[in-house]
């Protein structure tokens, strides 16, 4: 980078060198530690193939394995050097000024590949890539979000975004892709190598995201930038410093100085919600918080409240909470129970909104907010031990609860929940929790480590079968494409013409499976298709009437050709040779009363209608919709047209992998991921959790699904986040209600 000549356009209180200087320390850092990421994979790459060599079913997969780990000791330094070559080129194409450089593609492939004409390799590679950018991209939003924010500050020239910000989790994957196709190995070895490498980055790029944030921050570029995702509207009204960084989803969290700021603001929400006084000026003569957890502790193991959420999605509300407390708690010098301070009574408040909001999101099937419920306890112990909590999104209790509800947004609800093994996984977690946790978070990260374990391994087992199932739906909608183009052009040849019965079976048959086995293998190009189309017209002409000699001299001149090919054609699709036959004798009788001169003059009256009707007949039809006319584009679209309009346009850009819901008639609900686009994009392939297909719907029938709410998509926005930023909202709403 450092030898490199860029030129940085940058906004207000950045001189270009000084935007030079902070993206070549960026770049480094990130050169530095995706190569020793990268690195750390292929040392794993050894001991892994290893294993799998010695549990091979047979010779020929172990020598495989053998052979791949000798490709990747040869190779190794090569593949490196490309990983890390990529990596400076994405920093490259994005401070590079001149303009031809905005429309200078990427070095690295694009993920989200078209699987027409693929391959199988391919399309199992491109699934790996495309599900690995996926899990950052959810598992790293915010500080992903951070970082292309302060990014576009720094960059004037350039709208920075996910296509082009050199550590979005796609520029990385797309160079770990062009990076390992120095392996030459077969594929199932490569997708263990891109399972390594999703394993290393979810340990790794977190850090890297937080380290590239800090670099920008100590640059001074929007330090205080807020977790939306959007700087400060220049000239905006600055809210007091130590409101900004209170807002749920709108600060780093992690920075001690801040760990109990957004507790400090619902505090503030509540007691301007009562009337009362603030936490800070209350005499703190209650029930402390180490008091509260232990009451919590005792509350936790007993089998009431343990298993509230086994059979339905309930959770104590803040009174029942206070009051199961208060029996708990020690008594004071007079013989009472003591009561709950502030702070920890607000605490309490919160963590039951909290919960309230999360049991009410239509997103999750019933039976996965009963398993969800069961975390309220243990959620509010630590909620009173950790200051960090509501500020740090990365806490392993928060990840948990989001990594839970994102896993069951596929899940539907079934009469047997424990048969499924998501459902169990997920209340083995629970029960790890309610019988292990005293007063050590760290239990959560274990257990939130073992879930994303479980759902990696999830994963792999149907990431096969969906690729399958995605070869399917290619194959089939190429049938149907095939099929949907040939009989437009055969409806187009007959348009307005009057041919023997025999000639439109034989087109409406036998020539109508000629052409779909072309179309299918070669698709509608080359000689051959245009040659069979032509073929058609010719028959068609055949059994017109034929007025004078010379068109019955011409006729019988061509004839021979006409019926070799035919028959040619019918041979090479293996057609019924006793229908073969019946076809040519027909045609042939067809043939004859066409020569016959009384057939010509009796047919001379009618061929100036026949003429009449040719000449007013529209030019070619194609098989796709027609184009709207100039009259019809100048009308104003009514409401519904326009709604469907947007969801076209919407559903274009929705990622694969994205989750919908689809209402059935019986008023059941069924969840489907988009899997793949085929036909360029005019057809969507659904597959359910395991893999397999569960819907295959044309683009223009699915904006109407959406557009009518039939179908919904389904947000991969964090659960617990959403539910805060909530309670601030309604708690400020509330506020609101009330002032004079």
């Amino acid at each position: 980078m450092a030898g490199q000549n860029k030129v940085v356009c940058l906004k207000t209180n950045y001189t270009p060198t000084t935007g030079v200087k902070v993206l070549d320390e960026l770049c480094s850092l990130a050169r530095t530690r995706l190569e020793a990421m990268l690195c750390q994979v292929l040392d794993h790459v050894d001991d892994t193939l290893f294993d799998r060599a010695e549990k091979a079913g047979s010779n020929a997969d172990q020598a495989m394995f053998f052979a791949t780990m000798r490709q990747v000791r040869l190779s190794r330094r090569t593949v490196v050097q490309a990983f890390v070559r990529e990596t400076e080129n994405a920093f490259s194409r994005l401070t590079r000024f001149h303009p031809a450089a905005l429309r200078e593609p990427a070095a690295a492939p694009r993920l989200g590949y078209s699987l027409e004409l693929m391959d199988e390799t391919v399309v199992e590679e491109s699934l790996a890539a495309e599900a690995i950018v996926s899990k950052f991209r959810t598992r790293c939003a915010l500080p992903l979000s951070q970082l292309r924010t302060r990014l576009d500050s720094l960059i004037a020239e350039r709208k920075v975004d996910e296509s082009n910000n050199a550590l979005d989790p796609r520029q990385i994957v797309d160079a770990f892709v062009v990076a390992i196709a120095g392996f030459d190995i077969e594929i199932q070895p490569k997708l263990i190598i891109f399972k390594l490498f999703e394993k290393q980055a979810l340990l790794q790029l977190p850090a890297l995201y937080e380290a590239a944030n800090q670099l920008l921050i100590d640059a001074d570029i929007l330090p205080t930038l807020r977790g939306t995702g959007e700087p400060p509207a220049a000239g905006a009204r600055q809210a007091p410093q130590s409101a900004v960084h209170s807002g749920v989803g709108f600060d780093h969290g992690g920075e001690d100085e801040q760990d109990g700021a957004t507790l400090q603001l619902l505090q503030q929400l509540l007691a301007q919600m009562r009337g009362g006084e603030l936490p800070g000026a209350q005499a703190m003569r209650g029930a402390g918080v180490s008091d509260v957890v232990q009451a919590l502790s005792a509350l936790q193991q007993q089998p009431r409240v343990g298993n509230l959420g086994t059979s339905a999605a309930q959770v104590l509300n803040a009174e029942e909470l206070k009051a199961l407390l208060g029996g708990s708690l020690r008594v004071d010098s007079n013989g009472l129970p003591r009561r709950i301070e502030r702070s920890a009574d607000d605490t309490i408040d919160v963590v039951s909104m909290l919960f309230d909001i999360i049991l009410d999101d239509s997103r999750l099937a019933p039976s996965i907010k009963a398993v969800i419920a069961r975390l309220q306890i243990p959620v509010l112990k630590v909620a009173m031990l950790d200051r960090s909590f509501f500020n740090n999104r990365q806490h392993p209790a928060r990840a948990l609860i989001n990594e839970l509800a994102h896993a069951a947004t596929g899940w539907v609800e079934c009469e047997n929940p424990s048969a499924d093994p998501l459902y169990r996984k997920m209340n083995e977690a629970m029960n790890r929790i309610l019988e292990g946790f005293e007063e050590d978070v760290a239990l959560f990260e274990h257990v939130l480590q073992d879930f994303r374990h479980f759902l990696a391994q999830e994963q792999e087992r149907t990431q096969t079968v969906e690729a399958r199932t995605q070869q399917a739906a290619q194959g089939k909608a190429k049938v149907e494409d095939a099929r949907e183009r040939v009989q437009a052009e055969i409806e187009r040849r007959l348009h307005g013409k009057s041919v023997p019965a025999v000639v439109r079976q034989i087109l409406e048959g036998a020539w109508f499976k000629v052409l779909c086995i072309t179309c299918v293998k070669n698709g509608p190009q080359g000689q051959t298709w245009e040659s069979q189309l032509e073929l058609m017209e010719r028959l068609i002409w055949s059994v017109q009437p034929k007025g004078n000699p010379d068109e019955r001299q011409r006729m019988l001149t061509r004839m021979p050709a006409l019926l070799h090919d035919l028959r040619e054609g019918l041979h090479a699709v293996f057609y019924n040779p006793f229908e073969m036959t019946r076809f040519f004798n027909e045609l042939e009788a067809e043939h004859i009363r066409c020569l016959a001169p009384a057939t010509a003059e009796r047919s001379g009256d009618a061929a100036e209608p026949e003429s009449e009707v040719e000449a007013a007949e529209p030019g070619p039809v194609s098989y796709r919709a027609d184009e709207p006319s100039v009259a019809a584009e100048t009308l104003p679209l009514t409401e519904e047209q326009h709604l469907r309009e947007e969801c076209l346009q919407h559903l274009a850009g929705v990622d694969l992998g994205t989750w919908f819901a689809f209402s059935t008639g019986a008023g059941r609900q069924l969840r489907a991921k988009l899997s793949a686009r085929l036909n360029a994009g005019r057809r969507l392939i659904f597959v359910n959790r395991a893999g397999f297909k569960l819907a295959d719907k044309k683009l223009e029938e699915m904006a109407e699904e959406l557009s009518s709410g039939r179908a919904v998509i389904l947000d991969h926005n964090m659960l617990f986040d959403k539910a805060l930023e909530q309670v601030i909202t309604n708690l400020r709403d509330l506020r609101a209600s009330q002032a004079p």
